[in-house]
């Protein structure tokens, strides 16, 4: 094997390693890890240089994850052996050329490397790249198994920001809108925005979804999945575990320490129930303020002698943590 198709055969290794760690760093995403989270895992995975025990057990945890790593750990050692050889053989082939017959080819090849790997990692190429193959990906998908494809896209403590792909409509939201399917107050999600055939659809309360659509969703993951993985009965199932009574909280916007949410009110926490807000301590206590409250399809004017009431939705802004211990019910807490 001659020097420069040595190295021109390591370059095309490598350059295929970068796009086979953009493909299972998508199949981990759609298995519910974020986009960092998925990147780490393909390339520990990709090039064998492993994890901590507490990163491997969101691994070992769940099994397409492990299906994936077995199918990634494999093609990695594989690639690895090769790389070696080729490395083996461009060392062994330096000998028997001259400078002229080798340097200038390898420079070029190794150049060309160079200004290839700073074109991919560009941003506005990167994003495109990673686009262009999440698309790939959800096409074979969906040709094969025709399942809705849930993507994560960030995480907010316990609640996830997701895409989803839907190839299958589910029960509970066929011939439904968004709001006869209750999808707030029963499954505690928001439909963000919906994308259908490449033309962004607005969100109200008349919205129906179709398959084919593209939407982002903020809530539970496991009921993100639940709603969209699962059939009718299996949904009442989980359904029945929760208790619908509690009130609901929707992260909206995320500032660091604060953040603003949708809170809807099932039940009127204790400390407020026949208190105004200024009476109930909700801003001396918890450092929350009451931006907005909307009470069956009015508007109501937020003052000192304002009432919270059940039934009603709040927007609030305040430390996160303070918003959840709250509004969230808890027997224990008085």
């Amino acid at each position: 094997m001659t020097l420069t198709l040595s190295a021109i055969l390591i370059v095309g290794l490598v350059i295929l390693y970068v796009i086979l760690i953009s493909i299972f760093s998508f199949l981990f995403r759609i298995t519910g890890l974020t986009g960092e989270k998925s990147l780490f895992q393909a390339i520990s995975l990709l090039t064998s240089c492993g994890f901590t025990t507490k990163e491997s057990e969101v691994i070992a945890g769940n099994r397409a994850r492990r299906r994936i790593a077995i199918v990634a750990m494999i093609t990695g050692y594989s690639f690895s052996v090769i790389i070696v050889s080729l490395i083996i053989n461009f060392m062994i082939a330096i000998p028997s050329t001259t400078v002229e017959e080798s340097l200038i080819p390898v420079l070029c090849v190794f150049g060309a490397f160079i200004l290839l790997l700073v074109i991919l990692y560009i941003p506005p190429i990167h994003k495109l790249i990673d686009k262009v193959t999440a698309r790939m990906a959800k096409a074979a998908m969906r040709k094969k198994q025709g399942k809705n494809v849930i993507t994560v896209l960030d995480e907010y403590g316990k609640e996830s920001l997701c895409e989803v792909l839907i190839n299958q409509m589910p029960d509970v939201l066929k011939e439904k809108t968004v709001f006869e399917a209750k999808l707030k107050q029963l499954y505690k999600m928001n439909v963000v925005t919906i994308n259908r055939k490449g033309r962004s659809i607005e969100v109200v309360k008349d919205t129906m979804l179709a398959v084919g659509d593209i939407i982002v969703i903020f809530g539970s993951y496991q009921n993100i999945k639940d709603l969209f993985t699962v059939g009718k009965d299996q949904i009442e199932k989980v359904l029945d575990k929760e208790d619908l009574s509690d009130n609901i909280i929707n992260l909206m916007e995320n500032f660091k320490s604060n953040a603003m949410a949708e809170v809807i009110i099932n039940r009127v926490p204790e400390f407020m129930q026949g208190k105004t807000l200024i009476e109930s301590g909700l801003k001396t206590e918890y450092n929350i303020n009451v931006a907005f409250i909307q009470r069956e399809d009015k508007h109501v004017a937020v003052g000192k002698d304002t009432v919270v009431q059940e039934g009603d939705t709040l927007v609030v802004f305040g430390p996160y943590k303070n918003i959840k211990e709250a509004f969230l019910y808890n027997e224990d807490k008085k």
